[in-house]
């Protein structure tokens, strides 16, 4: 049954890193670890058409916000296209998410690209302003992790009553657990 819904594929290369646990006690000195993005122009031009958009899994979703900022990165024609953990806080000119895809599709298209290749260590933490995502399917994270920041920042306060309830149901935590899931506050 086809209720208009696309199914889009990515290819994320997930590291160790993923699970490393927030040791520092100043989270912006956290070393959030890198990972390799790679999208094709029909991945941008999907994003582009989608009104609405369900990452599955907060590792693609990272991937999903990384994308936004390339095409901001190529509108304020960085050399390059490498995204840090904060760099969302560095830009000022906010384009829209279609926007921001134009940028890339007509970037990939004047340097004849069909695919690209990058490192995003972005760190999204509670006040980041999704631009990509309006829903995220996940498993239930482990406290202290770059994962459960996500979550906070992904739909607010309400994250410690979902984990309360998690918790007191005896749900599974971790890559097999039991999911859930989210909408954007």
């Amino acid at each position: 049954m086809n209720k208009n819904f696309l199914i889009d594929f990515i290819t994320l290369h997930i590291g160790i890193g993923t699970f490393k646990p927030v040791t520092t006690k100043d989270i912006n000195q956290h070393n959030m670890h890198s990972e390799v993005i790679s999208f094709n122009k029909k991945n941008i031009i999907n994003i582009y058409n989608s009104n609405n958009i369900t990452a599955v899994g907060t590792t693609s979703m990272r991937f999903l916000e990384s994308i936004y900022l390339v095409g901001q990165m190529i509108n304020k024609k960085y050399k390059k296209l490498n995204i840090e953990k904060f760099l969302y806080n560095k830009m000022s000119n906010k384009l829209t998410k279609k926007e921001s895809m134009e940028e890339i599709i007509n970037y990939m298209e004047k340097n004849k690209l069909n695919i690209m290749n990058l490192n995003t260590s972005i760190f999204i933490l509670p006040g980041y302003n999704f631009k990509i995502c309006d829903q995220l399917i996940t498993n239930f994270h482990y406290p202290k992790s770059t994962l459960i920041l996500l979550i906070a920042a992904f739909i607010g306060e309400d994250w410690k009553k979902l984990y309360k309830f998690a918790i007191k149901n005896n749900y599974r935590f971790l890559s097999y657990g039991d999911s859930s899931l989210l909408f954007k506050k």
